[in-house]
This record gives C-alpha cells, structure tokens and sequence, in this order.
C-alpha cells in the first residue's frame, strides 16, 4: 500500500481491512493526510516510526474523527494497538473531529493499548479521545496537548474495569485533562497534568 499524501485514509483503510484476525500495519516516517474517518477493528495494531516521526493530520475544515470505532461488529472484546505515531487535530485550520473515539452509538471496542502516542491540536470541543465502557484501557507515554476540549474521556459502565494510564503528559488543552464517569477502578501513576487553559 502507497501513501502520496492525498486521502492516505483510503490506503490505511485498505489495509486494515485486508487484516482477518490478527495483524500489524507499520506505516514509516512521514505526515499522513486523512480525508475520512479511518475505522479501527479488534486484534489490529498500528505501529509507527516513533512519536511525532509517523504523523496522521486531519485535513483542513474536516469534520469527521481521525480514528474511529465504527462497525457493524458490536462489542469487540479482543485489544487495538497504537503505538510510536502522532495523531493531529489540524484546529487551526477548522477541523472538528475527534483524534480517538472508540465508541460509535453502541459499537464499542474493548480492550486498548496506546503505547508512545503524541496527540494535539484537536478541534473538538468536548474530547479528544473518548473511550465507552473499556474493559482494559491502557495509556503508557501519551502526550495530549493544545485541544480545544477535555483530553481524555471514559465513559463507564459495570463492565468497566482495569483503566491504567502511565507516564503521560497531558498539557495546555482548554478543558480537562481527564474525564472519568462511571468507572470501576482505575491506576493513574507517574502523569504529567498541567493546563493554562481550564481544570485539570
């Protein structure tokens, strides 16, 4: 699969969907531009170069999120991979998704691994990233920062249970750093919450 720069969604997509069960995409150094929601699965893991090096940028005024949990599958119980990639909002330039929402109306993915993620600029207004109802979320070395909204958000229910986030830095976002609602338990250690901008 080539990337060109133009709609890299459309070849991302295409290998996600090319995955049945479990895979690996790697996409290497360089600034991705998405043009459409790219929509994740379970058993999928997305790898960069490292941090900011593999960049995926939001197009200008574009309205859809970057990542997203959106199929016809219903609850998945099995992990999603994210790790060594930037993710980028483009708010200067009148994008409003959001970066990582891994509950779509009542698709949830389950079980999450951002390992070595920086994430910025997102124009949502109310989050950044949502997470619904995980069963195990796991944050390691995530920077959040300069979004026009909270952070991070996780929403809970019963099943919700097992929440870590790690070693992250969460700064200068206008709303909160982190939004917990009905969440079981969850192991908050070593983080970074700093903003000029609202409540942490």
């Amino acid at each position: 699969y080539v990337c060109d720069g133009t709609a890299d969604d459309v070849q991302i997509q295409a290998a996600i969907d090319a995955i049945t069960g479990n895979g690996k995409i790697v996409l290497l150094e360089g600034t991705y531009s998405i043009a459409a929601a790219i929509n994740i699965k379970q058993g999928i893991w997305i790898d960069g170069m490292n941090g900011d090096y593999t960049k995926l940028t939001l197009t200008a005024s574009s309205s859809h999120n970057l990542l997203q949990y959106n199929v016809s599958n219903g609850v998945e119980k099995y992990p999603f991979f994210l790790s060594n990639i930037g993710l980028h909002g483009n708010a200067a330039n009148g994008a409003t998704g959001k970066l990582l929402d891994t509950k779509v109306g009542t698709n949830e993915l389950k079980d999450v691994f951002l390992q070595n993620v920086f994430a910025g600029y997102c124009g949502n207004t109310t989050t950044a990233f949502n997470f619904g109802n995980p069963w195990g979320l796991r944050l390691n070395i995530v920077n959040i920062e300069y979004c026009e909204g909270d952070a991070i958000n996780i929403t809970g229910g019963i099943s919700t249970r097992s929440t870590f986030i790690h070693n992250c830095k969460i700064r200068d976002n206008k709303g909160n750093a982190i939004v917990f609602s009905g969440v079981n338990s969850s192991n908050v250690i070593g983080n970074e919450f700093s903003s000029g901008y609202g409540n942490d």
